[in-house]
Formats: C-alpha cells, structure tokens, sequence
C-alpha cells in the first residue's frame, strides 16, 4: 500500500498525468475547432469587416444580381444555369470559376462576392455536400439571412441527396426553404425556368 501511495506521489507518475490531461484537452479543442471551423471562419471575417457590413442593405450598390453557389464538378451551371440567366434574362451572376480574383485567398473572395451580390442561389448536389468550400459558403448564406444582410436564399436541387451526404444543417435548409427541383423533362423544363427567374427577380 506504502508503496502505491510512493509511487502515485512521484514526479514521474504526476508528470505523465499532466501531459496525459494536456493531451486530452488539445484533442477536445481540436475536435471542437473543426467541427465549428466554418462559423469561426465566418465571425473572425465579420470582425474584421465590421464597419462595412453595417450599410444599409436598400443603400447599398451591388455588383452582382445573384452569387451562385455550387460545386465546379457540376458543368450542369456552366451549361445551362449561366446562359439561361444571364443570356436570355439578363441577370448578373457571380461565378466563382470566372469572377473569383486571382492571387486573393479563397475566404475572401467567397465573402466579398456574397457581400457585394443582392441575392445567393445555391446549387445543391452530392458534389456540392462533399466539398467543404460550397459547405462553407452554405453556412456564410444562411449567416447572412439570419442578419438581414442579403435578401432570402433561392435554392436548386439538382439530384436527389445521398444519406450519408445529408447533414443536419442541410436538412434544415430543406426544411425551411422552398427549392426548385430539375428535372432534365422536356415538358418540365419552361416552368423550372420560369420558378428559378422569380424567385431571382
């Protein structure tokens, strides 16, 4: 018993304790830190833009109509999303394979293109749950509806979303928007467009 008691009293087992509990502590930051790594990523950006992000939104002066949010693995967007809007009713979009500024890292290019956008569409696909840049956006979306800074999100279901794809956050987003399914239907096609074009305008 004497002994135990020695050996629970020594440096060596209180310094192995110590490191153990430290250890344990930096896993549980960590996992916290990833798991909240796109809400930290958004308050800090809000930090630094404060001032600017409390214009009023009728005062303020867009240059975009519409920032798309999709995954670049959906030539879908290119094909048919862009020249059907842009072309044939003349809204602006923001694209990031084509508007995003080169040599400016990724989270600023995202927030200042919705920032500077009047409306965001999102795309949604299985591509686009398994990309943590569109969750990204996603989340900085529905931020932004919470604030008041941007007007209501429209939303597009391109497929049909995997389970094990579907998030909570996700979920929500489906419970709580109305969104446009496509349907690659010939006789559906001009009352998709035409239920994407209003809610955009």
């Amino acid at each position: 018993m004497t002994e135990r008691v020695c050996i629970k009293n020594s440096p060596f087992y209180t310094s192995i304790t110590g490191v153990c509990c430290v250890i344990l502590l930096l896993f549980i930051l960590v996992s916290i830190v990833y798991k909240y790594r796109w809400f930290i990523k958004y308050h800090i950006y809000i930090w630094r833009h404060q001032p600017k992000l409390l214009n009023n939104m009728a005062e303020r002066q867009y240059l975009y109509d519409v920032f798309v949010s999709y995954s670049a693995a959906d030539q879908w967007v290119l094909d048919h999303l862009v020249p059907h809007l842009e072309g044939n009713v003349g809204i602006k979009l923001c694209i990031h394979e084509r508007d995003f500024q080169g040599g400016r890292l990724i989270i600023d290019n995202i927030v200042e293109s919705i920032e500077n956008s009047r409306r965001i569409l999102i795309i949604l696909s299985n591509n686009f749950v398994r990309s943590e840049w569109c969750q990204f956006e996603m989340t900085l979306a529905q931020k932004h509806v919470l604030n008041r800074v941007i007007e209501p999100l429209s939303v597009v279901l391109l497929e049909d979303i995997d389970s094990e794809n579907m998030s909570n956050s996700l979920h929500a987003l489906l419970k709580t928007t109305t969104y446009i399914t496509w349907y690659d239907d010939i006789e559906y096609i001009h009352l998709f467009w035409d239920r994407l074009k209003n809610s955009l305008i």
